[in-house]
């Protein structure tokens, strides 16, 4: 496969207006119930961004928004990556550069402070993104057949304290009173072979409120015995993500 795209990372303060409003033409496109204030508001918040360009004319056609906190749960110092924001243009749907921009950001977050242990805190609003922790993790929460107690417990107290009263605990979503942003009806649908796959299955059946916005709070050890595939490559011999170091 030719490679068309190539990825950044950039500090947030480092972004400029006309790249934001870049980004957020191609939030609306796959998005509903946003709006560009609300989207600024949203960003500001976060540490850093994965930026996806097209090599051939430097044009944005992806990205996700991060952000690092420090957490005392249960006496133990944590700290966690949040992954907020995140889109791929359609027409790039299947190349693995966010794939691998993420891996390369993650193994440096984790190796700035290796000894205290890192979580990748996600909020699913539709299954494809879901569908990663599988890709990269061995064990994450919510999962189809396992429990997970302490992640379970990890990621409720982070989402409560986080989110506050947005946070359903009994369920494990976050339900805003009104949606901040859920994909549109033609990307929302899922055919049915995928709906086969046990995790599409499941996340279908923990967040049916996907299609109006609630989004299902999702957690994972990022350490050495826990990620895998690409993510397990990148951790052994972590590479600093091309630009802010």
């Amino acid at each position: 496969m030719i490679r068309r795209l190539r990825s950044e990372a950039l500090q947030i303060v480092d972004v400029t207006e006309r790249e934001r409003q870049d980004l957020y033409r191609l939030f609306e496109k796959c998005y509903d119930a946003i709006s560009y204030n609300t989207f600024c508001a949203d960003f500001e918040e976060k540490d850093h961004l994965l930026i996806l360009r097209d090599r051939s004319d430097d044009s944005i056609r992806g990205f996700s928004t991060q952000q690092i906190e420090r957490w005392v749960i249960e006496g133990q110092s944590i700290r966690t990556v949040f992954s907020g924001d995140t889109i791929v243009h359609p027409d790039y749907w299947g190349e693995q550069e966010l794939v691998k921009g993420w891996c390369r950001y993650a193994s440096w977050v984790r190796n700035q402070n290796p000894g205290e242990p890192l979580y990748w805190l996600l909020i699913s609003k539709g299954y494809r993104t879901y569908l990663y922790l599988s890709l990269f993790c061995r064990r994450f929460y919510p999962h189809f057949e396992r429990t997970e107690p302490t992640l379970n417990r990890f990621a409720a107290e982070v989402a409560t304290r986080k989110f506050g009263t947005s946070y359903d605990r009994d369920r494990g979503v976050l339900k805003f009173k009104t949606s901040r942003g859920h994909l549109k009806p033609e990307f929302a649908e899922i055919p049915d072979p995928r709906k086969q796959n046990d995790h599409v299955s499941f996340f279908l059946a923990r967040n049916p409120g996907y299609t109006t916005g609630e989004e299902l709070v999702c957690l994972a050890e990022l350490s050495d015995e826990n990620v895998q595939s690409i993510a397990a490559r990148y951790f052994k011999d972590p590479q600093p993500p091309r630009m802010f170091c």
